[in-house]
C-alpha cells in the first residue's frame, strides 16, 4: 500500500497555483482509503462465500458459512448436497454476488471511489483461485487466478489513490479560488 500511495501521490496536478497538501490532509486521505478498503475487501469475502451458499441452497443443498475457525486459516462454506447437484456452479458461485457488488460502484461516475469496482473485482478473483482449480482440474487456473486478481486489484487500488487525491487538490484550488474572489469584491 506505501507503494501505491507514494506513486499516486507523485501523480497528481502540480503548480495549480501554489495548491499542495500538507501532511496531515494526505494521511487523511490514507486513513479514508484504508477504512474503505477493509470495510470492502472484508464485504467481499463475505459475499464471495455466501454466494457459494446460494447457489447451494437454489441446489437444494443445505450448510452453514463459516468465517471464522480456529483449525482453518480462512472462511469456507459447508454444504451438504445430493450426489446430482453441479458442482461447477457450487464453485462458480462466489461470483454471484461479488460481481454485481463491484458493478454497483460503477454508477458513482466523476467519483474516485467508483475504481473500488476493480478492487472488489481483483479480490473476487483472487479469492476464487481454488475454486477455479476445482472447477477446471488445472494448477494453473489457480495461480493465473492469483496473479491476474492482485494486478487488478492493484490497478483499482492506484486509480483510487490517484484520483482521490486530484479531487482533493480540485477541491482546495477551488476553495482558494472562491476565497479570492470574495476578498475582491466579485471581481475576477
Amino acid at each position: 500500500m506505501p507503494f501505491l500511495y507514494s506513486a499516486a501521490k507523485n501523480n497528481i496536478m502540480e503548480g495549480a497555483e501554489g495548491v499542495s497538501l500538507s501532511k496531515k490532509a494526505y494521511a487523511k486521505i490514507f486513513i479514508y482509503i484504508l477504512l474503505f478498503n477493509i470495510v470492502f475487501l472484508s464485504t467481499t469475502i463475505v459475499l464471495h462465500e455466501t454466494g457459494h451458499y446460494v447457489t447451494g441452497v437454489v441446489q437444494g443443498c443445505s450448510g452453514t458459512i463459516v468465517l471464522y475457525d480456529e483449525r482453518i486459516t480462512g472462511p469456507y462454506t459447508e454444504l451438504q448436497c445430493d450426489a446430482e447437484t453441479n458442482t461447477a456452479f457450487l464453485y462458480l458461485g462466489s461470483f454471484v454476488l461479488v460481481v454485481p457488488f463491484a458493478l454497483l460502484f460503477l454508477l458513482l461516475k466523476g467519483m474516485p471511489e467508483k475504481y473500488f469496482s476493480l478492487v472488489i473485482m481483483g479480490t473476487g478473483i483472487y479469492t476464487a483461485g481454488l475454486d477455479l482449480t476445482s472447477v477446471s482440474g488445472m494448477v494453473a487456473a489457480e495461480i493465473i487466478s492469483l496473479v491476474g486478481g492482485i494486478l487488478v486489484f492493484i490497478y483499482g487500488e492506484y486509480m483510487v489513490l490517484n484520483r482521490t487525491f486530484i479531487r482533493f487538490e480540485e477541491h482546495l484550488y477551488f476553495v482558494r479560488f472562491v476565497k479570492k474572489f470574495a476578498n475582491r469584491g466579485g471581481e475576477l
